[in-house]
Formats: C-alpha cells, sequence, structure tokens
C-alpha cells in the first residue's frame, strides 16, 4: 500500500503566506520615538501636543471609492508625533501616504533634456506613519505627504463639514473636523 503525500495546492499555499505574512506586518514594533520611547518622555505627550487646523477633504464624483484628507498638523511638544491612520464615519478607513515624483526621462527611457525638464510623473505609496517633528509642522498636501480616505461609503457633499479620527502611534487620538472642497 502506498503512502500519499500531502501537497497543498498553490492557492492554499499563498493564503497561508498571506495570512503569515499579515500577521508579521501587524506585529512589527511601533516607529522609533512611539509610545514614550524616548527616556523621560510620558507616553502620550506627543499626542498631547499635536492639533490640527485647516483640514479639507477634497471633492470626487460619486463613484470615486478614495479621497485625499489635506491639513497642517502642529507638533508643539517635545517629542516626535507619529500619525498612523485614523477613522472618519464617510470611509472604511484612513491611510498614510506620501508622494513620490519620478523624472518622465526615467519613464520613458530617453536622456533627452527636453523630455526631463518637462516634469515629473506623481504617484503615491503607502507608509506606515507621517511624522511631525517636535516644534514643527507638518503641511498634508495632495504633491506631497497626505492622508487618504479609503472605501467611501457614500458620495461626499461640497461645503460640508466632516469628523475625521486620526490615530497616533503613542496611542493617541485627535478629532479633526474638514471641510469637503473641490480641488
Amino acid at each position: 500500500m502506498k503512502t500519499r503525500m500531502f501537497k497543498p495546492a498553490p492557492l492554499a499555499l499563498a493564503a497561508i503566506v498571506l495570512v503569515l505574512g499579515g500577521a508579521a506586518y501587524f506585529s512589527r514594533p511601533a516607529p522609533a520615538g512611539a509610545a514614550g520611547g524616548q527616556a523621560g518622555v510620558p507616553a502620550q505627550a506627543a499626542s498631547a501636543a499635536l492639533s490640527a487646523r485647516e483640514g479639507v477633504i477634497l471633492a470626487v464624483p460619486p463613484s470615486a471609492a478614495d479621497t485625499t484628507l489635506l491639513l497642517t498638523l502642529d507638533n508643539r511638544g517635545a517629542a516626535p508625533a507619529l500619525v498612523v491612520g485614523g477613522e472618519t464615519p464617510v470611509a472604511a478607513h484612513l491611510m498614510t501616504m506620501q508622494t513620490t515624483k519620478t523624472p518622465r526621462s526615467q519613464t520613458t527611457g530617453t536622456t533627452d533634456p527636453q523630455t526631463a525638464q518637462a516634469g515629473e510623473l506623481l504617484g503615491m505609496r503607502p507608509v506606515p506613519f507621517l511624522k511631525v517633528p517636535p516644534g514643527e509642522s507638518l503641511s498634508l498636501r495632495a504633491d506631497g505627504d497626505h492622508l487618504m480616505l479609503m472605501g467611501l461609503k457614500r458620495p461626499l457633499k461640497v461645503g460640508e463639514t466632516l469628523p475625521v479620527t486620526l490615530h497616533l502611534a503613542d496611542g493617541g487620538r485627535l478629532s479633526v473636523s474638514a471641510v469637503v472642497t473641490r480641488p
């Protein structure tokens, strides 16, 4: 009698890798400077010293699933404040994003100086956090660091004010109001 060895299907193996990889991603340690990472700095010091102003959510067509939250964060504290995400009633979740810039010459394979001067291609990538250095401000802009509202639950109306809660690496929360405006 032959013994049959069990061979997992490629799809099942891929699922296991994704689950284990996701667990590793979400169980990674907090970024440096988070949760009282500096000696003598209480865990809530960064979040207590962080404030927001000029909150704007960009209006998008009703069929759009995502949009951008722009604002300025001010850190009056002695420790960096790290924004790791957030929540709002109108979206499934918020993501911290960084805009990337690639010279057109790199994307077209040309070294023509006129093509290189024609500008840059903008893209974006998720990042684990947005850092507001102590005593400084961080302006979240469409062409720089920003927050994305992912999975909009309903169309947004120009002029409405929406609540947003930012999540910080030290466990703190920051409540923000943002007005929906045309880009």
